[in-house]
């Protein structure tokens, strides 16, 4: 059976999240893998957390002020449904 393409799998994250937080703005694709089986892709997408000390547009993404939460998306790589979305916690370097 044929998988969907990555930008499928990014599109159907993005989706998902925009009908959860209709007002977010600011997304970015950090990280996609497709697990061993070509079962699930995994979508980790971000976005600013406070929009008051953020500007606007990429002045508001690359502002060192500007912190994140980063969510990521299970994908059905068959069917393109979003089967989870979960807090991807980033460890300290």
């Amino acid at each position: 059976m044929e998988t969907i393409a990555v930008r499928e799998a990014v599109s159907a994250a993005q989706s998902y999240l925009e009908q959860i937080y209709p007002s977010v703005n600011g997304l970015l694709v950090e990280e996609v893998e497709m697990d061993e089986e070509d079962k699930f892709w995994f979508i980790t997408i971000s976005f600013p957390t406070d929009v008051e000390v953020a500007t606007s547009g990429l002045a508001a993404i690359l502002s060192p002020k500007s912190k994140r939460h980063y969510k990521i998306f299970k994908i059905d790589a068959q069917s393109g449904r979003v089967i989870s979305m979960k807090i991807r916690v980033l460890s300290a370097v």
